[in-house]
C-alpha cells in the first residue's frame, strides 16, 4: 500500500446513508460542534476533556483544516442528511500505513444517542476501510466501562484482543482500555454489501 492512495482525504469524499450524511468537517459547523463537546457525557470515556468555549473548538476547527490539508486527518462529520447538522464525528483515529491497518472511532452526541446513527455511520466506515482504503483489519479502543460502545463494536463483528489491554491514566484515574479487532476476512464474512 501506498501513502498516495490516502491523498483523497485531502479533499475527504462525502459517503450518503439513509438517513445521514458523513461529509468534511467545515467552519460553520462550529456552534452545532462545541454543542455537542461541550457536553460532559460526550466525552465521558474520551481522553479529552468538554470544551470550555467556544474560541475553544474554534482552535479545534482551525487544527482540524490544518490537519486536513496535510492529509493527516480521517475523520467525517456525521450530519444528518434532512438538515446536513453536525451530530458527531467518526472516521480513522490513526492509520498504520506500514501495518495496513487503522484504528476506527466515533463520538455522538448524547442528544442523538439510542437511534442507531452510530451504527448506521460505523457501517460506512468499515466498508471505506476495507473496500476502498483495502485495510486488512481496523480496531477499536474503548474503555472497559464504556457499555454502549462495546455493544457496538460487537454489533460490528469487532472481536477483543486481550493481548492489547492496557491501563490509562485518564482525567486523574485509571482506566483499563480494551482493544476490539475486526479482521479483513471476518468482514468479508459478515457483511453482504449490495
Amino acid at each position: 500500500m501506498t501513502h498516495k492512495q490516502f491523498d483523497i482525504f485531502k479533499n475527504i469524499p462525502t459517503i450518503e446513508t439513509d438517513r445521514l450524511r458523513l461529509r468534511k468537517i467545515v467552519t460553520t459547523d462550529l456552534d452545532v460542534l462545541y454543542e455537542g463537546a461541550s457536553r460532559p457525557l460526550v466525552s465521558e470515556y474520551l481522553l479529552w476533556e468538554p470544551h470550555p468555549s467556544v474560541e475553544h473548538t474554534k482552535e479545534y476547527l482551525r487544527a482540524i483544516k490544518k490537519e486536513y490539508s496535510k492529509k493527516r486527518f480521517y475523520d467525517w462529520a456525521i450530519a444528518l442528511k434532512e438538515s446536513n447538522k453536525m451530530i458527531g464525528t467518526c472516521g480513522f483515529t490513526t492509520i498504520r500505513f506500514e501495518e495496513n491497518t487503522a484504528d476506527v472511532g466515533y463520538v455522538l452526541s448524547d442528544l442523538y444517542w439510542k437511534n442507531g446513527y452510530a451504527s448506521e455511520a460505523m457501517t460506512e466506515v468499515l466498508k471505506y476501510g476495507f473496500y476502498t482504503l483495502n485495510l486488512d483489519s481496523l480496531s477499536a479502543r474503548i474503555m472497559s466501562e464504556n457499555s454502549a460502545s462495546i455493544h457496538l463494536a460487537e454489533k460490528m463483528h469487532f472481536a477483543p484482543d486481550y493481548t492489547k489491554t492496557e491501563k490509562v491514566q485518564i482525567k486523574g484515574r485509571y482506566a483499563t482500555v480494551l482493544t476490539y479487532v475486526l479482521s479483513k476476512s471476518s468482514y468479508f464474512s459478515n457483511f453482504v454489501i449490495c
